[in-house]
């Protein structure tokens, strides 16, 4: 099994790897106190009398997401990728699988981008909670909890079940970090969906 430190490859791994085939896992590190920040949980009743889904949405426009090796099957569904943003309803103005309550019509099947929101890698390799989302109605409420709650099927999504679990008790233990190595396909998927959303800035 091949195992490449991510400290060593940075952002430009692609650059770096010619052969990406060859690897397997990869190692992280996960940020406890972004783990900490406290968000309420996403309730169906809360998505529909509060929040409406506010998060799939971007500034002022939807910022859904979709890897490249997930681009058929969303196009099979009827959608309009470009960029690999899955492109507005044009009488709503939103994703086309969110309903108007804020619910997301595919949940169970929504692109992995999506299933692990509201977790990025940063410039330095770190698994964090993205900035933004300190700025919607969830964060920091009188019902908050940890974000390992709060967002504990993403994390779940990212690790698995027993490597999650042994993330929060590291943050239980007020650990800085925890490190711990996840698969490179995973780790790729996440990179390359954060420099698309990256370029789309420019």
């Amino acid at each position: 099994m091949n195992k490449i430190s991510l400290n060593r490859l940075g952002i430009g791994f692609k650059d770096k790897i010619k052969d990406q085939s060859l690897i397997e896992k990869i190692k992280i590190k996960v940020s406890c106190d972004s783990l900490k920040q406290k968000f309420q949980i996403c309730e169906v009743n809360y998505i529909k009398n509060v929040c409406r889904g506010r998060c799939c949405q971007g500034t002022g426009k939807i910022m859904v997401t979709v890897h490249d090796t997930e681009k058929e099957y969303y196009k099979n569904l009827g959608v309009i990728i470009v960029n690999n943003f899955i492109q507005p309803d044009k009488t709503t103005g939103l994703c086309p699988f969110k309903n108007l309550n804020g619910l997301c019509n595919i949940h169970l099947n929504k692109p992995f981008g999506c299933k692990v929101s509201p977790f990025t890698l940063n410039s330095n390799g770190t698994l964090i909670i993205r900035n933004r989302y300190r700025l919607l109605k969830c964060y920091n409420t009188q019902l908050s909890v940890p974000a390992y709650k709060a967002h504990g099927r993403s994390l779940k999504q990212i690790f698995g079940n027993k490597i999650t679990a042994k993330i929060i008790d590291s943050v239980k233990q007020n650990d800085k970090f925890y490190y711990v190595e996840i698969n490179f396909s995973i780790y790729k998927i996440l990179l390359e969906n954060d420099m698309v959303k990256h370029e789309n800035r420019k």
